[in-house]
């Protein structure tokens, strides 16, 4: 007996020292599977949700400032954020419902930044009812995911940098409410790089400072008999224009307004009072106002000019030799900023004054000889090319 008590302590002692038994493959790899699983999960509901990155401005009375769920998500929203493995974690919750934002229904106003880039909000489709007046500054800057935008008559106010920078956008049609304002909506479209055609009501006197600069897809633009003025750096570097029309009214175009676009200027009634057009060159007296469509290689500026005014070659890129006669006094700011192909530059005794970036992003100059009493500014060779701002 006392042998086999003894057998049976050795024998438990031994099933205590042996491991316990390993859990089935599956059951080990099942966390790492639900980990997979909730990612999977994440990126298909994050694909789901912007096929409906549509979305309403639904107005009835103030000025928008938040953004919350869409009807048409937020019964998805709410589902997604009940289910047991979400509920629980608010920064998830927070994640499904990024993509989905309506405008309040009592707005007339859209207000400043409101769309911008840096809220990280990113519409693709917006359409802007007639009950709201106005549209404010820097509203959508930024906004590069935005595609497809209207904006219905009864809109009233578009401030100044609205939609600057949607470098998505491609077609914009102002309504004829908003012409009054359009007048002051400097940047309104500037840097909107995929921008292809814009159409502008009538009742637009002016055209305002640098609305469509930089929009470098634009082929196609009206303008309508009621504009009297297009102001500087209008359409600067818009270098796919093929033609521009310019109607009876046009009595002033602003320094460097159509720069570097290689355009055709057109003048069925004839040019504004004082100005030339020659040579794709655009003079008003003896101020050379704006280098449209240089010739690629040589340009020799007319002995009568005394004044080359802000960015009046500026993204003239095929440019590679520049003659500057003696009389010219003043090379504005910005006058040759992107000239990326300038190697030679001769300047006249005469000149008395180079302006703030001048040169700027003239990077294949190797040298450049001054007379001995023109003023430079500090920065008028900077290396990098500058846009007006």
């Amino acid at each position: 007996m006392i042998g086999a008590d003894r057998h049976e302590q050795e024998h438990d002692a031994a099933k205590d020292d042996m491991p316990p038994p390993r859990a089935p493959l599956l059951a080990r790899l099942r966390p790492v599977l639900l980990f997979f699983l909730l990612v999977l999960t994440a990126v298909a509901i994050q694909l789901f949700m912007s096929y409906l990155h549509v979305y309403r401005i639904v107005p009835v009375g103030t000025t928008v400032i938040e953004i919350s769920v869409t009807p048409r998500a937020s019964s998805l929203g709410e589902y997604l954020c009940g289910l047991p493995w979400i509920k629980d974690k608010p920064e998830i919750q927070s994640y499904l419902q990024y993509w989905y934002y309506i405008i309040p229904e009592n707005a007339t106003d859209i207000a400043s930044g409101t769309f911008s880039k840096r809220l990280g909000r990113r519409p693709r489709e917006i359409v802007i009812p007639g009950n709201v007046k106005s549209i404010h500054l820097t509203a959508f800057q930024d906004c590069t995911s935005l595609k497809k935008l209207e904006i219905q008559e009864g809109v009233e106010f578009i401030n100044q940098y609205a939609f600057s920078g949607c470098s998505g956008l491609e077609k914009v049609v102002l309504p004829a409410s908003a012409a009054k304002s359009i007048g002051t909506a400097w940047h309104s479209f500037s840097h909107c790089t995929a921008l292809r055609k814009a159409v502008l009501p009538e009742g637009v006197q002016r055209i305002p400072d640098s609305m469509f600069m930089n929009c470098a897809s634009l082929t196609e633009i009206n303008i309508p008999d009621s504009v009297t003025m297009i102001e500087r750096y209008a359409f600067l570097g818009c270098r796919n224009l093929k033609q521009v029309t310019l109607g009876p009214n046009v009595k002033s175009i602003g320094d460097g307004a159509f720069s570097g676009t290689g355009c055709q200027l057109v003048f069925p009634d004839g040019l504004p009072d004082g100005y030339r057009y020659q040579d794709g060159i655009l003079y008003n007296g003896s101020t050379l106002v704006s280098c449209v469509a240089p010739p690629d290689g040589l340009c020799v500026i007319p002995p009568d000019v005394k004044v080359i005014s802000d960015f009046a070659f500026a993204m003239c890129t095929g440019l590679t030799e520049i003659r500057v006669p003696e009389g010219v006094e003043v090379i504005h700011r910005g006058a040759f900023s992107g000239c990326t192909a300038l190697k030679h530059i001769e300047l006249p005794k005469s000149l008395k004054a180079i302006g703030p970036q001048a040169f700027s992003g003239c990077n294949s100059l190797p040298e450049l000889k001054l007379p001995l009493s023109v003023g430079v500014s500090p920065d008028a060779f900077s290396e990098q090319t500058v846009w007006p701002h």
